[in-house]
């Protein structure tokens, strides 16, 4: 053989970076022209290499690997002394599964030709005497089955990475939610304790409302991690079945990829915000007093809540007018009352006034209930918000901090520690009024207005 037609067995020889294609035959000839024909048909894109053996062949192919080429194309004849076609592209099939094979020959042993066929997946068989343009044909249509299958190795390789990343985050999810479960589990027990404080007191309810809103509230962004992940696992699996019956696209994993990065967005918002929201639980602390029921002047005790409210009513504090019975007794837990004009006069000062403001309080006895009118001449409220104003967490200036708990805590006030109703009614650019109406008490002392 020609010493140009072993150019892998040289060490000092640098390494080619074109793809291979070897040709194999006993008949130089053969060889010589198969190899001519080839090179006018690439156009020299590839690396055409020759061997007279089948043996000599192996050993191109190994020493190819070792220099991390890639052998796409093996053309061989079939009928070879020592080791024949059959046996050669069965080796070649063993060491480089991917590279196509096509075999020559002018006799055809047809029980061979088949058993290859079935052994090493072989590409085509073509006569000799070949024709030109078949094997231009054949040539063309190894080369892009290789690529194709190359193609799809990658990927396959680019989709366990994908399912890999897939899985990480699935397990950081499954993480997420349990410690959710143990925060759940804390915030349970804080709430049976917080309970047992309350009982006595009687507000139990406001605090069960409060957390049946943080548990909504955790439902929603576990539930689109949930979602998210769920649909994730679908495509990866319905892009791993397309792969393995060799009906993936690039656009289906292209589209793949994206889908996986949006996902993967998704998820880490949602569980950014079900960890800022029991960061906030943490910090709420509404001051609930256990104070004994008892008699006191209400006109004396909402004075007494403006002037310990001053320092937070910038605002509205030399404009506010209280009208009414100033002489009005009753009995109640006047902690709870400090607290519902407390919730009334900062949400005032939050959100009705962006200056100054004025508010109108009004105390009226209505036999058996007392009756206050609380009015602020501030910006009012659209119909949304408006049917909204005591749903817990719902707030119209989250980015400032809000919580939205104020109002539904002032409703629980009302309605259940003091067994009344309140009622509100706005209009944009209006103002606000609230009407609270609760009993006055077991003694009813003093003015009837």
């Amino acid at each position: 053989m020609p010493p140009s037609s072993q150019p892998w067995t040289s060490p000092n020889r640098p390494m080619l970076m074109k793809p291979t294609i070897i040709c194999v035959d006993d008949e130089p000839i053969v060889l010589k022209s198969l190899k001519a024909e080839l090179k006018e048909m690439l156009q020299n894109t590839y690396s055409i290499e020759i061997a007279e053996s089948g043996e000599e062949a192996i050993d191109l192919l190994k020493d190819i690997q070792k220099n991390n080429g890639t052998v796409e194309l093996v053309i061989s004849d079939f009928v070879m002394p020592r080791m024949n076609g059959q046996q050669l592209l069965t080796r070649i099939h063993d060491l480089s599964p991917m590279t196509e094979k096509v075999m020559l020959s002018g006799r055809t042993n047809n029980e061979g030709l088949i058993q290859t066929i079935n052994s090493i997946r072989l590409f085509r068989f073509i006569d000799k005497p070949w024709d030109k343009q078949f094997l231009q044909a054949t040539v063309n249509e190894a080369i892009h089955s290789y690529r194709q299958e190359s193609q799809l190795k990658h990927q396959h390789k680019l989709l366990l990475k994908n399912n890999q990343q897939l899985n990480e985050l699935i397990h950081e999810k499954e993480k997420l939610a349990d410690e959710l479960r143990e925060l759940n589990q804390e915030l349970e027990e804080r709430v049976l304790q917080r309970t047992k404080e309350l009982v006595e007191s009687e507000k139990m309810a406001s605090l069960g409302g409060m957390v049946a809103g943080v548990a909504h509230e955790l439902n929603t962004p576990i539930g689109i991690c949930v979602t998210s992940a769920s649909y994730l696992q679908g495509e990866a699996s319905r892009i791993f079945t397309q792969h393995k019956q060799k009906t993936l696209q690039k656009k289906d994993f292209e589209n793949f990829i994206e889908v996986t990065a949006k996902a993967a967005q998704i998820i880490l918002k949602a569980t950014g915000q079900a960890s800022h929201l029991v960061d906030s639980f943490k910090q709420v602390a509404v001051d609930m007093n256990n104070e004994e029921l008892r008699e006191f002047n209400l006109h004396d005790y909402i004075l007494l809540v403006l002037a310990n409210l001053q320092p937070d009513l910038v605002k509205i504090s030399n404009k506010i007018d209280i009208t009414g019975a100033k002489d009005l007794l009753i009995e109640c837990y006047p902690g709870i009352i400090s607290q519902i004009f407390t919730h009334l006069l900062i949400n005032s000062q939050d959100h009705a006034f962006d200056d100054h403001g004025h508010i109108e309080i009004d105390v009226r006895y209505e036999n058996p209930n007392v009756k206050v009118s609380y009015r602020d001449h501030g910006k009012g409220m659209d119909t949304d918000t408006l049917e909204n104003i005591f749903e817990p967490f719902f707030t119209t200036c989250r980015h400032s901090g809000h919580l939205g708990l104020g109002m539904h805590i002032l409703y629980n006030q009302v309605t259940q520690n003091l067994g009344g109703t309140i009622d509100c009614q706005s209009t944009p650019n209006k103002g606000t009024l609230f009407e609270l109406t609760f009993p006055i008490g077991l003694d009813k002392i003093g003015s009837r207005e």
